[in-house]
């Protein structure tokens, strides 16, 4: 993750720094403004999400095993 917005950095202050010269600023700012908020949901969707469905697989793989130990499957 800390990868990712470093080379997002980077990448946003090598386009400012190209693109500062012409006065396409508001051009830059959507651009911009799109690729955060597309890294942002990626990064979101990858710790909430996944975490949240892991969680509740293992919740549901303890919970049976609970279930196999007091029934006395093995």
């Amino acid at each position: 993750m800390k990868n990712t917005l470093l080379l997002y950095l980077k990448f946003q202050y090598t386009t400012y720094r190209l693109l500062s010269e012409n006065q396409n600023l508001l051009f830059l700012d959507v651009i911009l403004a799109i690729v955060t908020a597309f890294l942002f949901f990626c990064i979101f969707f990858r710790h909430y999400f996944l975490k949240l469905t892991f969680s509740t697989n293992r919740k549901r793989y303890e919970s049976l095993i609970f279930l196999k130990k007091r029934n006395g499957v093995s």
